[in-house]
């Protein structure tokens, strides 16, 4: 589960926004304070938006 230990790799996408896309600096407290999942582009987020992830495909 842990993209750093495992080299996995996920998806982002906000499904409450239709705004344009914008980079993102993907972050969790989920796993351990220093996994970061990377940039993503996602839709125009702000706080309270909906959004989902699961792990990318090889």
């Amino acid at each position: 589960m842990r993209p750093a230990l495992y080299n996995a790799k996920y998806r982002f996408e906000n499904i409450s926004s239709d705004s344009s896309e914008k980079s993102y600096e993907v972050v969790t407290l989920i796993y351990e304070s220093t996994d970061t999942f990377g940039e993503h582009l996602l839709a125009e987020t702000k706080r309270g938006d909906i959004s989902e992830s699961g792990q990318q495909e090889p």
